[in-house]
């Protein structure tokens, strides 16, 4: 499944970090398995008060992916609270949900249920070496 991308992985800076927040358990791991497959160092976190512990470890990602419907701190909390931080306020933001606009403040939205390329085309987006500017957009 994961050679049909291995050829995009020579574009990208040396490993991305990428911040995972989605609460569903199994598609948190796969989404972070495939990102890992490709090179990239992922960091799961299950709600938004979990990932802004990650981010105190892990310091600032090359990309979060973020699920909106969440318990404890859901992602639109999450996302307001991440734009205010001059630090964090510039880290790309995809959405992965089902909802049909792009939150204020995210610069992607896959849609659920996704496909692997639409990921994929974000990622050469937000991580490639020549670290271009991201438009908003729904992909």
């Amino acid at each position: 499944m994961f050679e049909d991308y291995f050829s995009y992985v020579d574009s990208w800076a040396d490993p991305a970090t990428i911040l995972v927040i989605e609460d569903e358990p199994d598609l948190r791991e796969a989404e972070c398995e495939f990102l890992r497959a490709l090179g990239f160092r992922a960091y799961p976190a299950a709600n938004g008060v979990a990932a802004l512990e990650a981010l105190r470890h892990v310091g600032r990602p090359s990309l979060i992916l973020l699920d909106l419907a969440m318990p404890i701190m859901n992602g639109y909390e999450f996302l307001r609270l991440l734009r205010q931080d001059d630090s964090l306020e510039q880290v790309p933001v995809v959405i992965t949900s089902a909802i049909d606009e792009l939150p204020e403040g995210a610069a992607y939205l896959l849609r659920k249920p996704y496909e692997v390329h639409r990921l994929v085309e974000v990622l050469e987006l937000c991580c490639s070496r020549t670290g271009g500017e991201y438009a908003p957009t729904a992909v």
